[in-house]
């Protein structure tokens, strides 16, 4: 529903999905902000975890 909506308006979408073996968070966060995207939406990021540090999202603002 993210993706459709997102494709409505003229954006393109893309899902980045975590693996154990494969990039982290922290890492899609810095490819896409390398490529000035226009914005990313979290779903079960990091943000969830209230022990960690959420520095990484200020950061992005």
């Amino acid at each position: 529903m993210i993706e459709t909506n997102l494709s409505r308006q003229g954006c393109t979408p893309v899902v980045c999905s975590q693996k154990t073996e494969g990039a982290g968070e922290d890492e899609y966060v810095g490819m896409l902000s390398d490529r000035g995207v226009a914005g990313i939406s979290f779903v079960s990021g990091l943000h969830a975890d209230t022990t960690l540090d959420h520095g990484r999202y200020s950061d992005l603002v």
